[in-house]
């Protein structure tokens, strides 16, 4: 829930660039979160409240959430490249990437100085587990 509504509030105030599968990854992981939490206080399962036509569907189905974030961070390195002139581009997914902590950390706010350290660390050629520790835990 956390991490949909630290993109939510990144999209709202900042210009935040999220793929379609990385979103219906998190979007599927707070309904199945969701209808744990259903069956466990209420002894109710989603599926008998909603039908299950409206539940997320997509053309693009997730992979790994490993494979997304990797593929995120190679195309952030791409779009900062000398001569390419996708910065804003560039940013706006660190932003995304920058959100998706929020499933370690409580409040997590983005900061044009948080943006811009990282966007240094991957012109640098900063790995991605230096750049973003939080996210060994985010996988776990």
């Amino acid at each position: 829930m956390r991490m949909i509504d630290a993109l939510r509030d990144a999209e709202q105030h900042w210009f935040a660039k999220l793929e379609e599968d990385t979103l219906y990854l998190h979007t599927r992981a707070l309904i199945t979160a969701f209808d744990a939490y259903m069956q466990r206080a209420l002894h109710l399962d989603i599926s008998s409240r909603i039908p299950p036509r409206v539940l997320p569907v997509s053309t693009m189905p997730p992979g790994d959430f490993d494979f997304l974030v990797d593929r995120e961070y190679k195309l952030i390195a791409e779009l900062l490249k000398p001569g390419n002139r996708k910065r804003d581009e560039a940013r706006a997914r660190t932003r995304s990437l920058l959100a998706m902590e929020a499933l370690v950390a409580d409040e997590v706010e983005i900061s044009e100085k948080d943006i811009n350290r990282i966007e240094k660390a991957v012109r640098d050629g900063s790995a991605l587990q230096a750049v973003f520790p939080r996210k060994a835990s985010a996988t776990c």
